[in-house]
């Protein structure tokens, strides 16, 4: 349970994380680009239906999983750590099945009350998925409980690629190649689209629960041989690990539906505000919440995909040191996963701040005017996202110690004030659409007062602040000052806006790399711990003395 476990479940997650988001843009912008407007309008409805059903179906029972399996396993005890598995896949298969035939059987139902029944198909093809992916997530859960990430990475990415390969050769054939009158002859090329680009997500599913299964069948011989001599505590009851896993998946999955809520506020709030309060055209309100929903959202939340990775391996290391009274693993660990979203955050903040048009650019070339006129947007997020994610990651902490329903109030609070803050400052004619995005940090700079005091208060643990985040911060901000340098100075002599946004972002990278070497924001033996640590060092060496 030392901190060189987080460091290197981190980083195999992070890579993953890297990799999966990849395919997902290559998937995601060419499906685009064949089906058009008219057929996203027939996929968009039915992932986010799916999306829905998957965080009520699974959100929390893997965590639940992860730390029931770690905590067991610390006292010792690998016979009721098993039973947990056990009784979790099967609540997942019934959770998954449920759902899954919910959304088969009443798919016309919904895409109708959605006022678009062509989404229906999509969503009859993509319901197997809310079967397979709950399965999927007990076993990643089982074995992010055994502090071993490989398999979820493993998994992750070939869920991913098998959805890709999938999901773009079936667009293709559905959209290109079928004609009226053979299959799926009933609908017209728009909707055979929209089926195509979704079949990828079952399909995936399916493979990577192949994988998971496999890597479980591969890994029993070794479990069982624990399981000899291990000792067990009977008296607890099948019902009582039920309970103990609803009580911590619970709290978790109403957690993640309030963060989506926070988001569905600005659905609600913007363009009403911009129009009642500010005096604006529906045109013109509706172009600055796309900016809003469109362009800086999606930015947002690529730097979560690393931080996920952090969140993920801190829960069983945490809840296990916790469980047995180790003061000192769980005083480290709570420390590194901390400082490691400090890391992550602060120089995707401060890179978004500088470069904050050349982004947006650089991602959206076909949308010049709109790309320009939501920079100020994305320099305000930037600040939003470092309260994000510090919350995010104090969250997983607080549901490792077990105290899940304390993020729960947290966000009750951070949703009234995000609400209230919004409704007000949109409405306000030199604020307008930043409104959306300073009502975020005022919510999340509420909801890490609450949480980070009651982590404090509950783990006893002591928060090294300068190594945590002022060091980071340094770092962070020097980066700053060479990426706003080399734009400034490049941007004199290179007239491409994109060449002079990379070489931005590569001299941005390494002086980051340095600078957090030079600061000892991360030692020489936290490099080391890495996953291939040592050739990462070996490469750091030549450019740090």
């Amino acid at each position: 349970m030392k901190k060189h476990t987080l460091i290197q479940g981190a980083g195999i997650l992070a890579l993953a994380g890297i990799i999966v988001k990849c395919m997902g843009i290559f998937l995601r912008i060419p499906v685009g680009n064949m089906i058009g407007d008219i057929g996203m309008s027939n996929y968009s409805p039915a992932y986010i239906i799916y999306s829905f059903l998957l965080i009520v179906s699974t959100a929390g029972i893997p965590i639940a999983i992860s730390r029931l399996i770690s905590e067991y396993r610390a006292l010792g005890d690998y016979h009721t750590a098993e039973r947990v598995f056990s009784i979790a896949f099967k609540l997942m298969f019934a959770l998954g099945l449920f759902f899954a035939v919910v959304l088969f059987v009443f798919a016309e139902n919904i895409a109708e009350f959605l006022g678009n029944t062509d989404a229906a198909p999509a969503m009859k093809v993509i319901a197997p998925a809310l079967l397979f992916v709950p399965l999927l997530a007990s076993f990643r859960g089982y074995f992010q409980g055994m502090q071993n990430m490989i398999p979820t990475a493993l998994s992750e990415i070939t869920e991913q690629f098998m959805r890709v390969v999938v999901g773009l050769t079936c667009t293709y054939i559905f959209f290109y190649i079928l004609k009226d009158g053979s299959i799926l002859d009933s609908y017209d090329k728009y909707t055979r689209g929209a089926v195509g680009a979704t079949i990828g997500a079952p399909v995936g599913a399916f493979f990577a629960l192949s994988l998971m299964a496999l890597i479980y069948k591969l890994a029993r011989p070794n479990i069982k041989k624990k399981l000899v001599n291990a000792k067990s505590d009977y008296s607890i009851s099948d019902k009582t690990i039920l309970k103990n896993i609803l009580a911590i998946a619970i709290p978790v999955m109403l957690g993640a539906a309030l963060y989506n809520i926070l988001t569905i506020i600005d659905t609600i709030v913007v363009i009403p505000r911009l129009k009642a309060g500010v005096g604006m055209d529906e045109t013109m309100a509706k172009a600055l919440y796309g900016q809003l929903s469109g362009f800086i959202y999606p930015i947002l939340g690529i730097p979560l995909v690393l931080l996920q990775a952090v969140m993920i391996s801190i829960v069983p290391i945490i809840a296990a040191a916790y469980k047995i009274k180790d003061k000192i693993s769980l005083s480290d660990n709570l420390n590194m996963g901390l400082r490691l979203s400090s890391i992550i955050t602060f120089p995707c903040a401060i890179g978004m701040f500088v470069l904050s048009k050349e982004i947006l650019l650089l991602m959206y070339p076909n949308q010049v005017k709109s790309a320009i006129e939501a920079s100020s947007i994305l320099q305000i997020a930037s600040i939003a996202i470092i309260l994000t994610m510090i919350m995010q990651i104090i969250t997983s902490i607080l549901q490792a110690i077990g105290k899940q329903m304390i993020p729960i109030k947290a966000l009750i609070v951070g949703v009234v004030v995000k609400f209230v803050s919004a409704w007000i400052l949109i409405g306000i004619s030199f604020i307008n659409i930043h409104g959306a995005i300073i009502s975020n940090i005022l919510a999340f700079g509420v909801m890490i007062f609450i949480g980070y005091s009651s982590m404090i208060k509950y783990s006893k643990v002591h928060v090294n602040c300068f190594n945590v985040f002022i060091r980071p911060m340094i770092a962070a901000v020097v980066m700053g000052l060479f990426v706003y340098i080399t734009k400034f100075i490049c941007g004199k002599f290179i007239p491409s806006s994109t060449i002079v946004t990379l070489l931005a972002i590569i001299i941005g990278v390494f002086s980051y790399i340095i600078m957090v070497v030079k600061t000892k924001t991360i030692t020489e033996e936290e490099i080391l711990m890495m996953p291939k640590g040592e050739k990462i060092h070996s490469i750091m060496s030549k450019f740090v003395k």
